[in-house]
């Protein structure tokens, strides 16, 4: 992960699927997604409604959704 972000995440990568799965590389995408969830909002926020932001904000755990 520390490789594919000193590219800016702009980088194509080819693994073997045996190998990914080995060293969990789909955990490795989503715990390093939710750990910059706040900063990709910040990145798109011009480009999403509020809807999408609180929806967002729900689906991956960064605020509890209301009980309205």
């Amino acid at each position: 992960m520390e490789e594919i972000e000193s590219y800016g995440g702009f980088i194509k990568v080819h693994i073997d699927s045996y190998l990914a799965d080995d060293i969990y590389l789909d955990d490795q995408f989503l715990e390093y997604f939710v750990e910059h969830a706040e900063e990709i909002i910040k990145d798109f926020e011009d480009e999403l409604s509020e809807e999408e932001i609180q929806e967002f904000k729900v689906e991956h755990g960064l605020i509890e959704e209301d009980e309205d």
